[in-house]
């Protein structure tokens, strides 16, 4: 069978094929290529055809592209070794970034972007931007904590003023603070904290410590420890609120008793004084007497080192405390506070009587001595009256 469609395939006698050998290249004939960068040929017997190295040309169009667009300006990725770089660029400093987290951790009180970049361009670098917005917020930080201690000092003498507890004022002023100071988010992400709200009113509501940790606990199991920290976060504030009410409620409620007492006690001051007709035995107590020592020991008549009010025989005493002390009790020991004169007279009779046995044994008095006629030396010239 014909293959070949009876195609008559036999070569004729006027086309010949020369016997062509292709040299074997050797490792040194490539080396000896590579070193000269000759073009690759294909020798043949009659002589060397020329093959072009399509990756060679094409290497070289892209190297004079990357030239001409370098002399052009166009390539914008290549970077002048010897121009310096802008400092004043924050864009790329890890001073904006570190700035914004010392914000977000409430190291910094405020921050703004636009801000930090306008105080780069003027201080000439992120450096000092970042030290001058750090300036800045502790300045402000000072003077809000000024302000906080002064309202703190005006609310104290508020207090001081209306006479208030200042133990459990301070109490509840700062309990106030403390959860004024608590966020929902703060509170969203703290865990201890929620278990310290939770536990804070449970207490508050007169639960035992045993009974707080079992409730904390199951609110915790039941996922419900932060939705009740919220509520009770919100009942903590309104429960110190009416403490402070209460606190004022409860000073004029004492305030009420305490003038029922003095008034009381005024009444029966009087009734003791008019009781007195005397103190000390032949001493009258008259009623302007008894007017000028209800005044003494009711009214102030000085001040203290402390601005205490103070009666006359509290300022007598503050005069020279060891004097007083001494006559006092001086006074007591001879039974004065217990209404005996006893002493006190008997020893002025016996000075009296004293006086009088000196008196009488006195050689210079001879008024009294015996044997002298004074009767008729006293009323030589007396005589009576004509009837």
């Amino acid at each position: 069978m014909n293959l070949f469609n009876d195609e008559d395939l036999s070569f004729t006698d006027d086309f010949e094929i020369e016997d062509a050998k292709t040299p074997v290249e050797t490792k040194e004939d490539k080396d000896t290529e590579d070193k000269t960068d000759s073009k690759p040929t294909e020798e043949v017997e009659d002589g060397l055809i020329e093959v072009e190295d399509k990756r060679s040309s094409l290497n070289t169009e892209e190297t004079e592209e990357t030239i001409e667009d370098n002399l052009d300006g166009e390539d914008n990725n290549d970077i002048d070794d010897d121009e310096p770089l802008d400092k004043s660029d924050s864009s790329s400093s890890p001073f904006k970034p570190f700035a914004k987290a010392l914000h977000e951790e409430g190291l910094i009180s405020s921050f703004d972007d636009d801000e930090f970049d306008k105080l780069t361009e003027e201080l000439g670098s992120p450096e000092e931007a970042l030290m001058e917005v750090t300036r800045r917020s502790l300045l402000q930080e000072v003077e809000d904590y000024k302000k906080e201690q002064e309202e703190d000092y005006k609310k104290f003498i508020e207090a001081k003023e209306k006479g208030l507890d200042l133990n459990e004022w301070y109490k509840i002023t700062e309990n106030k603070k403390f959860y004024s100071s608590v966020s929902e988010e703060k509170l969203s992400e703290d865990e201890n904290l929620q278990k310290q709200i939770v536990s804070k009113y449970l207490t508050e509501k007169g639960h035992s410590k045993e009974e707080v940790d079992e409730l904390v606990e199951a609110y915790e199991d039941t996922a419900k420890l932060e939705i009740t920290a919220k509520k009770h976060l919100s009942k903590l504030k309104e429960l110190e609120d009416k403490k402070e009410k209460d606190l004022e409620v409860k000073k004029v409620e004492e305030e009420k008793i305490r003038e029922q007492s003095r008034a009381k006690t005024i009444e029966t001051l009087k009734t003791k004084i008019d009781e007195y007709k005397e103190i000390v035995p032949g001493l009258v107590i008259n009623k302007q007497t008894k007017d000028k020592l209800f005044k003494n020991i009711t009214q102030p008549v000085k001040e203290g080192p402390n601005g205490e009010p103070l009666t006359v025989a509290a300022a007598k005493r503050m005069e020279d405390p060891f004097k007083y002390a001494i006559i006092e009790n001086y006074l007591i020991e001879l039974g004065v506070f217990d209404g005996k004169f006893d002493k006190i007279t008997a020893k002025q009779k016996s000075k009296a009587v004293s006086q009088l046995k000196n008196a009488l044994s006195n050689s210079k008095n001879t008024s009294f001595k015996a044997g002298k006629d004074t009767i008729k030396e006293n009323f030589d010239d007396f005589s009576l009256p004509d009837f």
